[in-house]
């Protein structure tokens, strides 16, 4: 088997982790492996599924959810080129607002959704409109010159690509999507891959498919709480509260019983304890004894994305959200 193993020697124990990933990857078969800090796990990882994938046509993609780790794959995989000359091209990615040129740090992640695809879709981020020839998918002038100058300096790590979009005057999260259509290794978060909506819209975008790819999770005992995290919303009564609020400041008054019905069934489904979980047939059941649950959906948002255009944000936008979110489930 070909290996590009970044150091002079191989430990014994890599070598075995080396053999037993070789071995799953012929067979299509997925291996979990239990292995101390220091090991050497990622070495012995890419060593051997780079050039797997190399030669078989796939992707791998490495996910972890720290930011040390995208780190470490970064180093391995400069040291591989370093010693065995390979050219291999590397996309390490995180998520898009936190790779946004935009004044966007104050938004929540729905809203951050939201704002940059009606910046995108009305031309109004000259980040993202100045990657592409205009009425074009194709890459601009000043997008082909970005990727040049970074050549002298791959593989870039997200902090690099971020300085290049500043240098550049371009979004750093798509110029890195466009990096990764041609890309032996993703670095990636775990919801690129488990977190089906952009998973779906990512793999679309780089043109990857799953079963075109090698999939390496840094990290796995995590995995199980990340996804619940990821595949869950919350709606607090902090929130109900702004959104009131906001409602008022923004002539949505009509708004405010429906949100204060909305308050007083999440603290009679509470009762008298902190937290609690209930089933979404007991939530809509519980709104909708007096207030039409489809109707007040409908109302937020409506309301919260007119709010969210004026202003970014809207907090009504975000109860509104948790409401379509529960009714996918």
């Amino acid at each position: 088997m070909d290996i590009l193993f970044p150091h002079d020697t191989i430990r014994a124990s890599q070598s075995e982790l080396i053999n037993d990933i070789h071995t799953v990857l012929k067979e299509k078969k997925n291996l979990l492996a239990h292995a101390p800090t220091g090991l050497g796990k990622t070495a012995a990882v890419l060593s051997v599924a780079l050039p797997f994938a190399m030669e078989h046509g796939l992707t791998v993609f490495f996910l972890t959810n720290r930011h040390t780790q995208h780190q470490i794959a970064l180093d391995t995989v400069r040291a591989i080129k370093k010693k065995h000359g390979k050219n291999i091209v590397v996309a390490d990615i995180i998520g898009k607002k936190w790779m946004c040129l935009q004044q966007v740090a104050e938004l929540y992640d729905s809203e951050f959704t939201e704002y940059c695809k009606a910046l995108r879709e009305t031309s109004k981020c000259e980040f993202f409109s100045k990657l592409y020839k205009k009425n074009s998918p194709d890459l601009s002038v000043d997008a082909h010159k970005a990727l040049m100058d970074s050549q002298h300096y791959e593989p870039l790590s997200v902090e690099q690509t971020k300085a290049l979009g500043v240098q550049h005057a371009l979004c750093p999260y798509y110029l890195t999507t466009e990096k990764a259509k041609n890309a032996h290794l993703v670095i990636a978060d775990y919801h690129n891959v488990f977190y089906p909506t952009v998973q779906m819209n990512f793999f679309a975008r780089i043109g990857k498919s799953m079963d075109k790819s090698i999939i390496v999770v840094d990290e796995a005992h995590n995995l199980a709480d990340r996804i619940r995290n990821i595949m869950s919303k919350k709606l607090t009564g902090f929130m109900i509260k702004q959104a009131v609020m906001e409602a008022k400041k923004t002539g949505y008054s009509n708004l405010i019983p429906a949100l204060q019905h909305v308050q007083q069934v999440l603290l009679g489904l509470r009762g008298n304890v902190y937290e609690k979980a209930v089933s979404r047939q007991e939530f809509v059941r519980s709104i909708d004894f007096q207030v039409s649950y489809d109707k007040i959906c409908d109302e937020f948002e409506a309301a919260g994305e007119i709010i969210r255009q004026k202003n970014k944000r809207s907090f009504v936008a975000s109860v509104g959200e948790c409401f379509l979110w529960s009714d996918k489930f």
